[in-house]
């Protein structure tokens, strides 16, 4: 089974010793580790920034890493989205976890789940269905 489901995200593992690190909150993958280019040892390399400043228990938005952004991107310019924050709500919100789409020696992949929330519904008031994979 190479992924590890944690309270507040989930690492995915390959048997090459990459993983990557997704945090409920906002499905933002925070980390990114390969084997190192020199190919010795088991030393793998962070790959991703991620703000030292950032606080990773969902308060606010990570700054860095590689986070989902919907239904907007940057500030919100047209009136209907005025009850939104910067690039929307979907880095904001936690998702939930869905299913395990594939997981073989090979690599794996899962699946997350951002549903319409009564906050989410307040400022964005359209059906949607996000799923992250």
């Amino acid at each position: 089974m190479p992924f590890e489901k944690n309270e507040d995200s989930v690492i995915l593992k390959l048997p090459s010793g990459a993983t990557a690190e997704i945090l409920y909150y906002g499905a933002t993958i925070i980390s990114w580790k390969s084997p190192s280019q020199s190919g010795l040892g088991d030393d793998v390399e962070e790959r991703l920034f991620v703000s030292k400043k950032s606080a990773l228990d969902g308060s606010k938005p990570i700054r860095g890493g590689i986070p989902v952004v919907f239904p907007i991107f940057g500030p919100p310019v047209k009136p209907e989205h005025s009850k939104l924050g910067q690039h929307g709500f979907a880095r904001s919100s936690v998702w939930h976890w869905d299913d395990v789409v594939m997981d073989t020696d090979t690599g794996v992949s899962i699946r997350l789940r951002l549903d319409p929330t009564p906050e989410i519904e307040a400022a964005f008031p359209h059906p949607f269905k996000l799923a992250y994979v």
